[in-house]
Formats: structure tokens, C-alpha cells, sequence
């Protein structure tokens, strides 16, 4: 464990870097004290919207447990327009993969809070696939417990991004869904 935490560090601070030279950031500090930031809305069918955000240190707000509407439980399916599962992929992307695309490292926000009090989803939180996920893996490595409080719940919940956006009505071979992560069973590509 301790091996691999030597490896993922300067890796992760590798990326964070060009992070931070990608998107005119002048500094660590610059980034850090940024507290909640909306980065874009999209509209996603007809009453529906796609809040991309991030929140920084100790002012990141996240729900407790996954709701009864939550897109994460698998019981939930086809209440989200898949275009809202499209606009939300990059919060699944593998590091890498995140890095190549040019998207901002950001979390997956709750459908509840919206645009007034923007909060990181519980699903994605206890989801397998938020160990892959930049914002996150950054908030660890500045000592925060990303998980503090949060339960999983009773529902069964998907594992990752891009089963949950195919079960949804997203085709598999999309290309805003394929640089997801999953487990290497269900992607033998990588």
C-alpha cells in the first residue's frame, strides 16, 4: 500500500500540474482557495440540468446518503434523460483519460441541491469509480476525508459512471461514455 501511495503521488501531482498550467491557474494556492465554483450548466431534456461544479477543502458539501431518486440506484433507471448521463461523463473518466479530454477535474453533484446549494452526490461517493476520479483523488491528497459521514444506503447502487450511463439509455460505443472507468472485467481494452 505504501508503494503504491509513493507511485500515485508524484503522478497525481504530475497531472495536477498540467492541470494548472491547462487551465491559466497561477499557482496551487490560486486553485486551493477557490471555494465553490459553478463551471458550466447544461440543459438535459426538457426538465432537467446538468450542474458542473467543484468545492474546494473543507467547503465541499455532500449529501449523507443517496436519495430515493438518486441516478446512482440501480432501482432509479429512466427517470434522467440520458443526455443528462452525456453531459455528466467526465466525473467518471480514469485520470488519464480525464487529462486527455480537457475537462476540469469535477464531481458528480446531486440532482436535489441544484445551483443554489450545490453538494457531490452520495451514490458517486460510495460508487467504485470515484477512486478514479481526479477532484476527489486531489481532496485526498490534501488531507480530506472525502467520505466523512456518508453511508451507502439500502438500494443497490451501480459500481461506475458507464454502467449506470448505459442502463440509462446512453450506447455503449459513445464516445462521451468510453473513457469511463470500470472494472477491467467489463472493459477489456484496458
Amino acid at each position: 500500500m505504501v508503494q503504491h501511495l509513493r507511485v500515485a503521488i508524484p503522478l497525481l501531482a504530475h497531472h495536477y500540474k498540467c492541470l494548472k498550467k491547462q487551465f491559466y491557474l497561477t499557482d496551487i494556492e490560486s486553485y486551493s482557495s477557490l471555494s465553490k465554483t459553478i463551471i458550466k450548466t447544461r440543459k438535459a431534456g426538457e426538465n432537467h440540468q446538468v450542474v458542473t461544479f467543484t468545492l474546494q477543502d473543507d467547503n465541499r458539501n455532500r449529501q449523507k446518503r443517496p436519495c430515493k431518486t438518486c441516478p446512482w440506484r440501480k432501482d432509479k433507471v429512466g427517470i434522467f434523460p440520458a443526455e443528462a448521463f452525456r453531459h455528466s461523463a467526465p466525473t467518471g473518466y480514469d485520470i488519464p483519460e480525464l487529462i486527455a479530454s480537457g475537462e476540469m477535474p469535477s464531481t458528480f453533484a446531486c440532482h436535489k441541491t441544484g445551483l443554489k446549494a450545490p453538494s457531490t452526490c452520495a451514490g458517486f461517493l460510495v460508487a467504485e469509480s470515484s477512486n478514479h476520479n481526479l477532484s476527489l483523488r486531489m481532496a485526498q491528497m490534501r488531507g480530506e476525508d472525502v467520505l466523512s459521514g456518508v453511508q451507502k444506503g439500502e438500494a443497490p447502487l451501480f459500481d461506475n459512471y458507464y454502467d449506470m450511463a448505459v442502463a440509462n439509455g446512453v450506447p455503449p460505443d459513445d464516445p462521451r461514455i468510453t473513457p469511463c472507468w470500470r472494472p477491467k472485467k467489463n472493459n477489456p481494452d484496458r
